[in-house]
C-alpha cells in the first residue's frame, strides 16, 4: 500500500467507523474488491464485519491469518487499514473478526477525480426541463448531455448560470436533487454537453450520497 500523500494515524487513536459503514474489504488470493458493512468492534482488540459475498467464490481464501485490507469513507476522506482474519463465524450471521489496525492510513478524495458513468437525469434550467444522461461525477461536480431533435428547441443555456437535476443512483430507492453552475457548454446538431460543478445549495446528505458514490466505483488506495 502506496504511503505516500497519507497521513497516518497511530493505534492509540479510535477508528472512525460507526455500525452500518460500507466497506470495501480486499482479501489476499482474491482478485476483486468486495462490498461489507461493519458490525461491531472492540477497541483495541478486534473489528466485526459481514462477510462479503457471494461466500462461495472467495471461501477457500476465509482462513485464519490471511491478510485483508479494508476501506471506508469518512467525511470526505478514504481510510484505509491492513489487518488479518482472526474467526469466522457462519451461524446465526456469518461475520468475520478481524485484527484491530496498528496503522490506519488516510486520503483525501480529490474533488476533480471524475468517474465515467450513466445516470439519467432531469435537468432543469429553471422554465424548462430535459430528458439527461450524467456522463461522469465527481465530489466537485460532473457532465450531462441530453439530445435534441430537428424540432426541438433547445433551452437558452448560458456560462454561469444555475441548474439543478433530479437523478437516482444505482442502488438507491429515492431521487436526488443535484445543484449546479454552468462551467462548460459544447454543442452539435444532435445533442448538447454540460459541464457543471456543485454549488453551496446542496444538502450535506446529497453530497455525503455523491461522495459515496465516487468512493464505490474509484481505486483512491492502491
Amino acid at each position: 500500500m502506496a504511503n505516500e500523500a497519507f497521513e497516518c494515524f497511530n493505534h492509540s487513536s479510535r477508528i472512525c467507523l460507526d455500525i452500518g459503514t460500507k466497506l470495501r474489504v480486499e482479501i489476499q488470493g482474491v482478485n476483486m474488491t468486495l462490498e461489507s458493512n461493519l458490525v461491531g468492534m472492540e477497541e483495541g482488540q478486534y473489528i466485526i464485519i459481514r462477510t462479503p459475498a457471494p461466500l462461495s467464490t472467495i471461501k477457500n481464501k476465509l482462513f485464519i491469518g490471511n491478510d485483508m485490507i479494508v476501506k471506508y469513507l469518512y467525511k470526505g476522506s478514504v481510510f484505509a487499514f491492513q489487518t488479518k482474519l482472526m474467526e469466522i463465524f457462519t451461524k446465526p450471521v456469518k461475520l468475520l473478526f478481524l485484527e484491530y489496525p496498528k496503522l490506519v492510513e488516510s486520503h483525501e478524495i480529490r474533488a476533480h477525480k471524475r468517474i465515467n458513468c450513466f445516470i439519467p437525469a432531469n435537468i432543469n434550467f429553471g422554465k424548462e426541463e430535459k430528458q439527461a444522461v450524467i456522463g461522469d461525477i465527481s465530489n466537485g461536480g460532473g457532465s450531462c448531455i441530453f439530445k435534441i431533435g430537428k424540432n426541438d428547441r433547445v433551452p437558452s443555456i448560458r456560462l454561469n448560470s444555475q441548474i439543478s437535476l433530479t437523478c437516482q443512483f444505482p442502488g438507491m430507492e429515492e431521487s436526488v436533487l443535484l445543484h449546479g453552475e454552468i462551467k462548460n457548454i459544447k454543442k452539435n446538431l444532435e445533442e448538447v454537453k454540460i459541464g457543471f460543478i456543485f454549488t453551496e445549495r446542496n444538502v450535506e446528505e446529497t453530497k455525503k450520497t455523491v461522495s459515496q458514490y465516487v468512493f464505490s466505483l474509484s481505486d483512491f488506495i492502491s
